[in-house]
């Protein structure tokens, strides 16, 4: 009798049904993960760059902002439209806008689609137009609560993160239970 090692055909086909029934639950997590680390990269940049922006405005002893960009261009977006870039500048008058002698200190952008940025407040009527931290390192004229809201719209599962904001610094990031929805 000979000892043969190895799988039949049959065998083999049961082994790739298993696996191919398991990469078919798994994917839909999988997914997810991918795009909660995505939304989760966006938003540690966010945080960082308020950090930089009070970090500099006290270094350099003038104001400092961070804003939505307008396009490719360096000028902030006057209606306050946060997307997937923005811009941190030393803003020498502290107007909040760009001028000819601010110079931008850093510009983030280039996510791609899929990540929507909100900026929100506790009032209809207020919108985070622009954050700017002064020589202090206090952000000025800062609506009561608020935030940057971070979606996934075409998610597999809702996932949504939030980037509050007080006098001093970027407070928490916390994850909402719904789209747009933070705790």
């Amino acid at each position: 009798m000979r000892d043969e090692n190895g799988l039949t055909l049959t065998e083999l086909l049961v082994g790739l049904i298993v696996i191919a029934m398991l990469a078919v639950v798994a994917m839909p997590r999988l997914g997810a993960l991918v795009q909660g680390n995505r939304v989760d990269a966006v938003v540690e940049d966010a945080a960082s760059d308020m950090a930089f922006a009070i970090s500099e405005a006290t270094r350099r002893g003038l104001p400092v902002t961070v804003c939505p960009a307008a396009g490719e261009g360096d000028a902030c977006d006057t209606a306050g439209v946060w997307r997937d870039d923005w811009m941190t500048f030393v803003d020498v008058n502290g107007d909040g806008t760009r001028d000819a002698d601010d110079k931008v200190l850093r510009r983030r952008g280039g996510w791609g689609t899929g990540v929507t940025i909100g900026a929100r407040s506790a009032h209809a009527t207020s919108r985070l137009q622009r954050l700017t931290a002064d020589a202090d390192g206090l952000f000025t004229s800062l609506p009561a609560d608020a935030r940057l809201v971070f979606d996934v719209p075409a998610a597999i599962t809702d996932i949504t993160r939030c980037l509050r904001f007080s006098n001093v610094a970027a407070e928490s990031v916390s994850i909402g239970s719904g789209r747009g929805a933070c705790a």
